[in-house]
């Protein structure tokens, strides 16, 4: 059964004994109690170690690299926005016209909004997310493959259906 707190209480997550982490995540509000109170969902996960001699041989990227590929990300949106933002303050009718997204990219987008019910706030925002990873790939254009990702990033929250059946 979920666990009633106020909307303001910090979320997160923290060690329930070893190889486990504790989370606690929104999955609706609840309009019945007090505003701006959610109903949160506390579960216990089970994380397997990293063997240590794994740890010492993954590779990965450079910071230093990463850093770069941000630096041009953003100046190449300080260029499009000619200095005055970003892709997060970017008007989503903008993007829409303006933000180089590709025939099937936008498809997927339109196909997603409608499957995921996303209101003009949501996909807005993953426009602007699918823009952004198009900037940091140095790309000029969002490809459907920057808009699945962006999609991905999308909070799966349960439909009321869901919530009204953990709470019986």
């Amino acid at each position: 059964m979920p666990t009633v707190v106020p909307a303001e209480q910090s979320l997160g997550a923290e060690a329930a004994g070893p190889n486990t982490l504790k989370v606690i995540v929104p999955v609706a509000l609840a309009p019945e109690l007090e505003p701006k109170t959610l109903l949160m969902l506390e579960a216990a996960i089970a994380v397997p170690a990293v063997p240590l001699a794994e740890l010492s041989t993954r590779g990965g990227e450079r910071s230093s690299d990463v850093r770069a590929r941000v630096e041009s990300a953003r100046a190449l949106q300080h260029g499009r926005y000619a200095g005055e933002g970003c892709n997060a303050r970017a008007p989503g009718r903008w993007l829409e016209t303006h933000g180089g997204v590709d025939v099937s990219a936008r498809q997927l987008l339109a196909t997603a909004g409608e499957r995921l019910h996303l209101s003009a706030r949501a996909f807005h925002r993953v426009l602007r997310v699918a823009r952004t990873i198009a900037d940091v790939e140095g790309e000029r254009t969002v490809g459907t493959a920057h808009m699945a990702e962006a999609l991905a990033y999308r909070p799966r929250v349960p439909d009321a259906s869901v919530v009204a059946s953990m709470t019986a």
